[in-house]
């Protein structure tokens, strides 16, 4: 249950903290990268290997929200064979 969920930025520690940040977006790495140059090289996709964008569903319906969580699923599931390698 994520009903009490709230997106928020994420803070600059845990960014420099990480070993790996995955966003949805090409944009939120780009914003991650120009407002931490540390985390420069950590932050990817987490549709990288499928070379896609994992569209955010807020406030579309129900069926937008299913996709992306397909998409999330199989990001997760690349990324854990990636690093397994």
């Amino acid at each position: 249950d994520l009903s009490a969920h709230r997106a928020r930025p994420i803070p600059p520690d845990r960014v420099r903290d990480a070993d790996l940040v995955l966003v949805m977006e090409a944009g939120h790495r780009r914003a991650i990268d120009d407002a931490d140059p540390t985390a420069r090289g950590k932050v990817h996709r987490l549709g990288e290997w499928q070379d896609i964008d994992i569209d955010d569903p807020y406030r579309q319906e129900r069926f937008a929200y299913e996709a992306a969580l397909k998409d999330i699923q199989a990001g997760v599931a690349s990324w854990v064979e990636k690093i397994r390698e």
